[in-house]
């Protein structure tokens, strides 16, 4: 304020209608307020000019005028913005409000003071202790005239965050003095820049109130319901996700009820549900016999039985068919129930033949539960639905070896189906076991000692000879570090007395084979694909889940390794959100494994890139994470070694891929088919796949505009009703999180009940 000029003074206070006001040398003004031709420029710098008179207050309100009175109001900054050719400001502002139901009291009277209306956009996971509410506010652009002049949304915005200390200490801006204030937890930050008139918004203002809960929670809970779950289990399962998706913020997460509901409402969900549902286990059989009928009819070859209550389901897609022709599904084979999923409460068996991609699913074994004679049923059942060829000819007499995890039950189960195969275990699931067991807080294993321990052990699980195998044993027991842990002592004797079904050097033995197993095991990597541990609620759902997802998956990944790109193929596996790594450092240590520390909270966890499989709660399932994808790309993890060099190999893969046989000499730049989209890969688009790409693009585009076209033309007809129901839809659009929910959403648009 020009002080030392009282005639100047004077006009500005005027302008400002405040001119019983004395401002003081702390007090400025907001250069938004002064026209351009009222400012001069020297050096490339903006000054205002000695005469300056602000005169643009009749535009937009003052700041205090944006604050109700009601509730006492700090300022901190204003600053000035501008998109657009438009210019607004920016104010953060203290205001003594100590929870979401006085800021929604608040923000409905700010919306009548400041003519305009806010929708909720998000919660944010309060990342603090501290912090009691966090979320952000969008401006809803209210007459349909403003709408239909601009394209973009209004990107006016405000954002609140809450201490959960009522008594929250602030410390005034320097130029107010050295004072502080007590009692203003709540901070809004509101960034006042409308693309359209103050004052059109007609639409109310709705704060997601406590009982409200995100669409996609709720069509969880359906799928769990529609699982046999209770309202108990429901919770406790959906808090378990919660958990593994927000580990650092979990505590506030589970305060939100917008992700998080409250029981008391997800009893009266559940209601609604068997009322509208009419859900039972009569039903679930049902429809299962008609989806398998589907199955059998254009996608390969399904079968189910029920023993009592349990239910057995097996399962062999065309591809799998296919890939039991390859000579080493005769030889050593995997079955994988590193599958359980306690979410839909069912055992999942997958049965897997090594090969240069990798592993390749040859069968596929689902039950409700996991004793010896269902397992021995479902395991029969699969034998007569897999081909007369199977296992690389040998049909009925199975492979040679089966390799499983220590369970008595499975291995028990396939003696009996196949008493001419060896059933041995499989180091890599002893090793999986090894690694839980050091990361368990209840084995009392210091974090510095857990990744040396696993690195001992794991070098004699992998030693190629006996001699080795005990030289090394051996040397485990005088190790230092090994001392401090009699309970890991006891543990790995544990595992050491089962070696001669596990240990590389002993099964190379009994196989009386060329190739090493360990080669075979590692090259494998059943649980690297993560393709089946998936977060499905019921049997249905898995069920749709393994017969068309997996199949798309092993698909693409076969026409990717034989055009030398599996590497973007793996890397594009990764869900979205765990591709953001920025905030991740990864360095190696000297065990050989890595560990990635994140630079904002400060924790580590530690990667095993032999097993893949890390520390966090995600990795110790065996499902992938951000750890691991932040390995995979800053280290450049070799996948060379999985690209075949010969045109037969890769002819064969083709035709196990496609059911196609390629003749001719093989191109390397080989097309991938336009069917092998997927929503597990998101891969790079080639050269080659532009032209159909963009054909597909340019038709959903049209069937899209011919979609909103039409729903414009019922809002036409009947705009209030269709303007509440717009304001709805696109309000349930903004709190989806990532493509996922969008894609979920727009495939279950206008189902009312999909089995009905």
């Amino acid at each position: 304020f020009p002080l030392s000029k009282p005639d100047l003074l004077t006009k500005w206070l005027t302008a400002m209608r405040k001119d019983k006001w004395v401002p003081t040398k702390s007090d400025v003004l907001c250069s938004f307020h002064f026209t351009e031709d009222q400012f001069v420029e020297n050096c490339g710098h903006r000054f205002l000019a000695p005469n300056a008179v602000p005169s643009k207050f009749e535009v937009l309100a003052p700041p205090k005028t944006l604050f109700p009175s009601e509730w006492s109001a700090r300022l901190l900054t204003i600053r000035d913005i501008e998109c657009d050719n438009r210019k607004g400001y920016v104010v953060e502002a203290r205001i003594p409000l100590v929870n979401k139901e006085q800021f929604a009291e608040w923000l409905i009277a700010h919306e009548k003071l400041a003519k305009v209306s806010y929708v909720l956009l998000r919660n944010y996971p309060t990342t603090s202790k501290n912090l009691a509410y966090k979320a952000e506010y969008v401006c809803l652009y209210g007459s349909t005239n403003d709408r239909m002049k601009i394209d973009k949304p209004c990107p006016a915005r405000l954002l609140v965050r809450i201490r959960a200390d009522p008594r929250f200490r602030y410390n005034v801006p320097q130029s107010q003095g050295n004072a502080s204030l007590v009692g203003y937890p709540c901070n809004v930050v509101l960034y006042h820049l409308h693309n359209h008139s103050i004052g059109s918004n007609t639409v109310e203002t709705k704060i997601v109130p406590s009982e409200e809960v995100s669409t996609v929670v709720k069509q969880k809970f359906i799928e769990m319901f529609k699982g046999g779950y209770t309202v108990d289990m429901a919770l406790t399962t959906h808090q378990k996700d919660l958990f593994e998706e927000y580990t650092d913020e979990y505590e506030e997460v589970l305060t939100d009820a917008y992700v998080c509901p409250s029981v008391e409402w997800l009893t009266k969900f559940y209601e609604n549900f068997l009322e509208e549902f009419d859900w039972n286990e009569t039903k679930v059989v049902s429809i299962l016999k008609e989806e398998i009928e589907d199955i059998n009819a254009s996608k390969g070859s399904a079968t189910m039985s029920t023993i009592g209550d349990d239910i057995i389901v097996v399962l062999s897609t065309p591809l799998m068919q296919r890939a039991h022709s390859m000579k080493s599904s005769g030889e050593v084979v995997f079955v994988d129930n590193s599958g359980y999923l306690d979410r839909c409460r069912c055992y999942v068996y997958v049965v897997m033949a090594y090969s240069c991609t990798e592993g390749l699913p040859l069968g596929l074994l689902i039950t409700t539960s996991d004793n010896e004679e269902i397992l021995t049923a479902g395991f029969k059942l699969l034998a007569e639905t897999l081909p007369d060829k199977a296992f690389g000819s040998f049909g009925r007499q199975g492979p040679e070896v089966f390799l499983t995890a220590n369970n008595d039950a499975l291995q028990n189960s396939l003696r009996n189906v196949y008493p001419e195969s060896a059933v041995l275990l499989c180091a890599y699931n002893m090793s999986h076991q090894l690694w839980r067991w050091l990361w368990n807080p209840e084995n009392g294993i210091d974090e510095s000692d857990r990744c040396m321990l696993f690195s001992l052990a794991y070098k004699i699980m992998q030693t190629k000879t006996v001699e080795e195998f005990t030289e090394l044993s051996e040397a485990l027991n005088t190790n230092e570090v090994v001392q401090k842990y009699d309970n890991f002592k006891q543990h790995f004797e544990e595992i050491k007395s089962l070696s001669d079904r596990w240990a590389v050097c002993f099964k190379n033995e009994i196989l009386d084979k060329d190739k090493e197993i360990s080669g075979i095991e590692m090259a494998s990597h059943v649980l690297k694909d993560k393709v089946f541990l998936t977060k499905c609620y019921n049997i249905l759902q898995l069920l749709k889940y393994y017969t068309d997802t997996m199949e798309t998956y092993y698909r693409q990944k076969i026409i990717h390794c034989i055009n030398n790109t599996l590497e973007t193929f793996l890397l594009a596996s990764f869900q979205p959100e765990m591709r953001e790594t920025s905030d991740l450092t990864a360095q190696l240590l000297p065990t050989g494994e890595f560990e990635i520390k994140n630079v904002k909270s400060g924790k580590s966890y530690y990667v095993d890139m032999n097993i893949c499989v890390c520390s966090c709660t995600l990795g110790l399932n065996g499902a992938r994470c951000k750890h691991l994808y932040a390995v995979c790309v800053t280290k450049k993890v070799d996948f060379s070694s999985s690209v075949p060099n010969d045109d037969i190999i890769k002819k064969e893969l083709f035709w196990i891929a496609t059911g196609t046989m390629k003749t001719g000499t093989f191109d390397i730049q080989m097309e991938v088919d336009d069917e092998s989209e997927s929503e597990m890969v998101a891969a790079a688009p080639s050269k080659a796949a532009d032209e159909p790409v963009k054909s597909q693009k340019e038709e959903s585009r049209k069937i899209l505009e011919r979609v909103v076209k039409n729903i414009m033309q019922k809002y036409d007809s009947n705009p209030a009703e269709f303007h509440k129901a717009i304001v709805t839809a696109a309000v349930n659009y903004q709190n989806l999180n990532n493509d996922r929910e969008i894609l979920a959403a727009l495939k279950n648009f206008g189902k009312q009940n999909m089995f009905k």
